[in-house]
């Protein structure tokens, strides 16, 4: 019996000594959560949410704390200072966690999603869809639980140019100033392909079960299309927009009007309706209702029809100097339908264009001069030693050139299987910013829309262009003098003046010619 009692009066004793500790860890809480709140700026009073995680870690005696760190725009390629923001993926209050999706942004050179590198919840958006963002400008304040006052470690990601922390400036860095002990890490972002996406990683469109049957049947990738429907939900109509825009210039590898497939000087239509965009310089708009009559419609450019405009502005400041000519394909056309059923080619559709851009970087070897760029105060030339040909594209956004790298290097299987590849992606706006910088010469095409010539504006620093006309059948006269069918392909040149001259540009029109009405010389010059 002494024992029992012995053993309740130790129960009670311990009882006592946690509810005396545990009412000295509150006292300690509630004055620390005072101490805090005088050490606040005054401008975190009117966030609202920090100080109230503040008082209720304060008060469960937690010596955690809350952060307010504001996202910058990082720099998301090189030469680029600003981003149309173009959808946001998180709203204010709304819990994130690391890589998860917080907004995409949309540069002169491709569309990229900003990825959270935190656990925590979004204070505020600094910036509304369809506005223009500096690159190191707050985009986005995201309230961040951490220890100690260092941010929780970050997953990697694929890796971009990165913010470096030297005191920012306006196009290299990202940097944007917080308090002293919570430095904003540089921002994530991650580019969606063409292919497999991560979860997460592209965007997903409003749409009903029919209008997404619709959509495959049609062959439309729905998450491109931009929905004129309640809250931009995509319609039926808007898939046949684009499936009417697809079949018009080809969005997929197609042919031109009126020409049998096997001369389609053209890998696809999506570098179809390219030239003409180069040649006029003209700013597309996007697709608007008809307007009432007497009534006129104002539509802004955004994204690459924006860029457009820029580098057309610059380009017409360019001095051009144009040359034209004509190229028997006959030969070249026989080559293809050769190889065709080769193996090699892994499904990728060989059209004339990977062959006529492999010969192109051949005659180019010939001519390093004009696979070159005026160095910055016009006072050099830069000559490049790779030859990173572009392909104009247009699709449903805009004109987009990515370039194939490196063609000196690629066999024409391998030139064919890439240019799949850019089509693919740039159906799809799922370009990367490599994908689009570094060309050095673009070839764009006309043919498979139609015309026979243009005069095409060079893409500074490039030095040249070349455009690719319709193929047509006419007659000629052999060494004999007899009357033969050919097939001629009209080619359309512009170039630099500053540092390509005519005979310059002739002498490598006359090469390429010669390579592609006798594609047996190629063979002396692969490696």
């Amino acid at each position: 019996m002494q024992h029992a009692v012995r053993e309740a009066l130790r129960l009670v004793a311990c009882r006592a000594t946690q509810q005396h500790a545990l009412r000295q860890g509150w006292l300690n809480a509630r004055a620390l959560h005072g101490a805090c709140l005088s050490m606040l700026p005054p401008s975190s009073a009117r966030l609202g949410a920090p100080v109230s995680v503040l008082g209720r870690y304060a008060a469960a005696g937690v010596h955690r704390f809350a952060s307010v760190v504001s996202f910058p725009l990082a720099q998301t390629g090189e030469g680029i200072s600003e981003c149309e923001l173009i959808q946001w993926f998180a709203k204010e209050g709304d819990m994130v966690a690391q890589s998860d999706r917080l907004c995409e942004v949309q540069s002169d050179k491709a569309t990229i999603e900003i990825t959270s590198r935190y656990d925590g919840t979004v204070l505020k958006l600094h910036y509304a869809v369809g506005d223009v963002v500096k690159v190191g400008a707050p985009l986005l304040d995201i309230q961040v639980q951490d220890d100690g006052g260092m941010p929780a470690p970050a997953a990697q990601h694929t890796p971009v140019p990165q913010p470096s922390p030297a005191p920012p400036t306006v196009s290299r860095h990202a940097a944007e100033s917080v308090p002293p002990a919570m430095p904003p890490p540089p921002m994530t972002t991650t580019q969606a392909t063409g292919s497999a996406p991560p979860p997460g990683g592209r965007r997903v469109a409003l749409a009903s079960p029919a209008v997404r049957h619709a959509a495959r049947e049609a062959g439309v990738d729905i998450s491109s299309l931009d929905g004129s429907g309640d809250g931009g939900r995509v319609t039926k109509d808007d898939v046949q927009r684009a499936k009417a825009f697809l079949e018009g210039t080809g969005g997929c590898p197609a042919t031109s009007p009126g020409l049998p497939p096997k001369q389609q000087p053209s890998g696809g239509a999506a570098a179809a309706a390219s030239a003409s965009a180069h040649a006029s310089g003209a700013a597309g708009a996007e697709t608007a209702p008809a307007p009432a009559p007497g009534t006129s419609t104002t539509i802004a450019l955004r994204g690459f029809r924006r860029a457009m405009v820029k580098h057309m502005t610059a380009a017409a400041a360019v001095p051009h100097f144009h040359y034209t000519d004509d190229i028997c394909v006959d030969a070249l056309l026989g080559v293809r339908a050769a190889l065709s059923p080769e193996p090699a080619l892994r499904g990728a559709k060989l059209t004339l264009l990977p062959l006529l851009v492999k010969a192109l970087s051949a005659a180019l070897a010939a001519h390093p001069h004009v696979n070159a760029s005026l160095a910055t105060g016009g006072d050099a030339l830069v000559v490049h030693a790779d030859h990173n040909i572009g392909v104009a594209m247009a699709t449903l956004s805009g004109l987009v050139v990515p370039n194939i790298k490196r063609v000196q290097d690629l066999s024409v299987a391998q030139v064919a299987g890439e240019l799949a590849r850019l089509q693919r992606a740039a159906a799809a706006n799922a370009l990367s910013p490599d994908d689009v910088t570094g060309g050095t010469i673009t070839v764009s095409n006309i043919g498979a829309i139609g015309g026979t010539s243009a005069a095409p504006l060079v893409s500074p620093p490039e030095l040249a262009i070349v455009a690719l006309g319709r193929v047509r059948r006419v007659p000629g006269f052999d060494a004999a003098g007899a009357i033969v069918p050919r097939s001629l392909l009209p080619v359309s040149w512009g170039a630099d003046h500053r540092a390509v001259d005519g005979a310059a540009l002739a002498l490598l029109c006359n090469t390429w010619r010669e390579l592609v009405e006798q594609p047996s010389k190629l063979l002396l010059l692969l490696r």
